[in-house]
């Protein structure tokens, strides 16, 4: 039985918060089943050895008093052999015999012997096996009688009683019990006191791994607990706590970067409507300098709209709070929709967008649509005048890929890797970048986290290829090539 078999048996309200206290009520219970089992099964073997034994011993006396009985030619000569049916139970005290003629003993056994058979009836006795009766003094006996009648003679049947005491066997079988139970109570006592012991000693690492994580700390996240010290059987948990503590202190750190970014993103907007407005109160100015003064504090204010809900959607995707409406998206047709949307732009700066493939995803159109306007977004700001801009959209039968590529300045392994990062911005020009938040491509990684895919970005001879992968759902039709 295992603990949570017994936890499974016991009510709740029955069930110890002391692990140490569970440990001992499940051994004590085993060691009383064990106890009981052998108890009983050591009680059985003796009373089958007994019973044995003393039905052999009856049905050899039966025997030799049929034997006796054979032998002797009629009633006239039953009185000379009554000495042979005597010497049946000479060898052995808690034997007895007598003979029994229309009431009258030819051959007396104990008293107690002959109260039982006055009592019950001889004929009681006869056709059956050993029965048991307790006669004077409490004394237990097993009867049997054989009864013999001579043919032709007209004389009454003789009756042979033979009874056998199992007084002693029965007080035996009686103190054994006894001594069972006494030393099956001592035994589990003594089995829960070694529980006990065992219990707290084997689970004193766990007091050794509780002190150790007390002395973590927010400012010590990163300091994992010593495997070097840890006793062998709590390792693999000081492991577990260690990779737990390592991603608590992932998540922390990114949480401290996020909140750092926030407050020097939203600093600048916000200083800058602070300006603006003390500058306009400084003095009383016209009609026309107060809205314009309102458009541009407008401004400021849509952009500190776009960046809290980026900033909010992120959050919300990271901590899988967004709930998406999986439908089939035609990838070639939501990319279309987005080139003819940037046709003024790309053609005031002389690029040109070519798309090639098509396939469907199921997913979230909204989300797929805005992943693709802010990867073509990034391109055109970056991508030079008079540059082409590739999408091309792929499909195999492990995924579905989504590629665009835009000529650049070559880019480092480093920027590269942070690509994806959010408040991350090119710094090759500055008055480009500075017209987004830095959240866009955070936004897309966000977005396929979400779809079950991901957002990566290779660098190209000239140019950056930014790649968009949606896996192929496990025995699914999600993806299909068009």
């Amino acid at each position: 039985m295992t603990m949570s078999g017994l936890s499974a048996r016991l009510p709740r309200w029955l069930l110890p918060h002391s692990l140490s206290v569970r440990l001992v009520l499940l051994f004590t219970v085993s060691t009383a089943i064990v106890f009981l089992l052998l108890g009983a099964i050591l009680q059985q073997m003796l009373r089958i050895e007994f019973t044995q034994r003393d039905t052999d011993e009856l049905e050899a006396r039966v025997k030799v008093v049929v034997h006796h009985f054979s032998e002797i030619g009629g009633p006239q000569d039953l009185a000379a052999n009554i000495p042979r049916f005597a010497d049946v139970a000479i060898e052995q005290a808690r034997v007895q015999i007598g003979l029994l003629q229309q009431e009258l003993w030819l051959l007396r056994p104990k008293d107690s012997v002959i109260g039982i058979v006055t009592r019950v009836g001889v004929g009681r006795l006869v056709g059956h096996g050993a029965l048991e009766y307790v006669g004077e003094q409490g004394r237990r006996w097993w009867l049997v009688a054989v009864a013999h009648r001579w043919a032709d003679t007209g004389a009454a049947p003789v009756y042979a009683v033979i009874a056998i005491d199992v007084t002693d066997a029965t007080n035996v079988q009686e103190h054994f019990r006894t001594a069972l139970w006494l030393s099956g109570l001592a035994g589990i006592m003594l089995m829960a006191t070694l529980a006990w012991w065992a219990a707290r000693r084997g689970l004193a690492p766990l007091g050794w791994v509780a002190t150790e994580a007390e002395r973590v700390t927010a400012q010590r996240l990163g300091q994992a607990l010593s495997m070097e010290d840890a006793p062998t059987e709590v390792r693999g948990m000081v492991s577990s706590i260690n990779r737990m503590l390592e991603r608590l202190g992932e998540s922390f750190n990114s949480l401290e970067q996020f909140s750092a970014d926030i407050a020097h993103e939203l600093r600048t907007p916000v200083n800058s409507l602070l300006l603006q407005t003390q500058v306009t109160l400084a003095r009383e100015r016209s009609t026309d300098e107060y809205r314009e003064a309102l458009h541009a504090s407008l401004e400021e204010l849509e952009h500190l709209h776009r960046m809290v809900s980026d900033m909010l959607f992120i959050a919300r995707a990271e901590r899988d709070m967004t709930r998406i409406a999986r439908v089939p998206v035609h990838l070639g047709r939501e990319v279309e929709e987005v080139v003819e949307y940037f046709e003024p732009l790309v053609a005031e700066r002389g690029q040109e967008i070519t798309v090639s493939g098509d396939a469907t995803v199921t997913g979230d159109r909204v989300m797929i649509r805005r992943a693709i306007t802010n990867l073509l977004s990034n391109a055109v700001r970056y991508a030079p005048p008079a540059s082409p801009i590739a999408v091309r959209i792929t499909a195999r039968a492990d995924a579905v890929f989504l590629a665009v590529e835009n000529r650049c300045e070559p880019i480092s392994e480093h920027e590269l890797a942070r690509l994806f990062d959010r408040f991350v911005r090119r710094g090759d020009e500055p008055g480009a970048a500075a017209e987004g938040t830095g959240l866009g491509l955070a936004i897309v990684r966000s977005i396929m986290t979400l779809h079950g895919g991901r957002a990566s970005a290779h660098a190209r001879t000239g140019g950056v290829v930014f790649e968009l992968e949606w896996p192929v759902e496990q025995g699914g039709s999600g993806i299909t090539q068009m």
